[in-house]
């Protein structure tokens, strides 16, 4: 099972029976994300988010999703003194927390991070077992973001059977705020391989939207050198 989330230390299925009496405590702000460096990406945020951030791309469970780099060394350095975005995107698992998305086989499942149950918080499921209206809503998003990241998982997998994503496996980079070194990332190799795509590949990638994305993917590895504008 692999979760698409906020950062969640204890993500935890949703299920109906077992959490009936489940209230949780709704953060204010982003200061839940000061340590969290990296979140992921639906299909619709990509290109907003190569604004911004480096986007690459990671391997688990034998898929590939796309990432946004928000920070070295357990500083997310996009989130500020107040606990808000210093920029105008947000990713939109960061908007969903406390809860978000697991991939386990074909299915996405609703988990929430466990660490926020409060007897005072917000319910999630009415008397009656019916999701309460502040959870309807929730889950409706939950669902579309299911979908998005099903989207981005597809594209991920189409660009690389293609030779269109890169396999770097120690990615170092260096910034006023510290250094690290990213293992097994892959990064979009636009530049070298889209020229080498037959024509109909190149007009199926163009049609399906893919060919923008991937530029954008990869002129925002130089989104690093950002890092270094921000105090």
């Amino acid at each position: 099972m692999f979760v698409f989330s906020a950062g969640m230390k204890k993500p935890t299925i949703l299920e109906e029976e077992k959490h009936k009496n489940l209230r949780l405590a709704l953060p204010s702000d982003f200061s839940f994300l000061r340590k969290v460096v990296a979140l992921p990406l639906g299909y619709s945020e990509i290109i907003a988010a190569t604004m911004y951030f480096p986007v690459l791309f990671g391997v688990s469970e034998s898929f590939i999703y796309p990432f946004a780099v928000l920070g070295i060394e357990e500083k997310n350095l996009f989130i500020n003194d107040e606990g808000q975005f210093i920029v105008d995107v947000i990713p939109k698992c960061a908007e969903l927390y406390p809860f978000g998305v697991a991939k386990r086989g074909n299915d996405y499942l609703v988990v929430y991070d466990e660490r926020v149950e409060a007897s005072d918080g917000e319910p999630v499921f009415a008397e009656d077992g019916s999701f309460t209206p502040f959870f309807t809503q929730r889950k409706e998003e939950l669902t579309n973001y299911a979908l998005d990241i099903d989207k981005a998982l597809e594209f991920a997998k189409t660009a690389y059977e293609n030779g269109l994503l890169k396999l770097i496996e120690a990615l170092k980079i260096d910034t006023k705020h510290g250094s690290v070194v990213l293992k097994n990332v892959l990064i979009a190799n636009a530049v070298e391989a889209i020229p080498k795509l037959s024509p109909e590949k190149l007009y199926h990638f163009n049609v399906t939207g893919y060919l923008p994305i991937l530029y954008a993917t990869y002129f925002s590895v130089r989104n690093f050198k950002l890092f270094d504008l921000i105090s």
